[in-house]
């Protein structure tokens, strides 16, 4: 299944869309503050709400593990 995917079937652009800002932030954000960056500061400055970030990653590690698997 590939990251475009969820149980076999193709997620939308804009979902498609806002997990990449949201993983491309999160990257330079734990770059930059470490682990202990805030979820919320990622999500404000990917342009997405507090709810989508946590939609796609509901748990802190949840996000580090995405990233290391980008």
């Amino acid at each position: 299944m590939s990251a475009g995917e969820v149980r076999g079937r193709k997620l939308r652009a804009d979902v498609q869309r806002n997990r990449a800002a949201l993983l491309e932030t999160a990257q330079r954000h734990f770059l930059r503050h470490g682990v202990g960056t805030s979820l919320e500061a990622v999500a404000r400055e990917a342009g997405v709400g507090p709810g989508t970030l946590y939609r796609h990653f509901p748990e802190h590690p949840d996000c580090l593990d995405a990233i290391g698997d980008t």
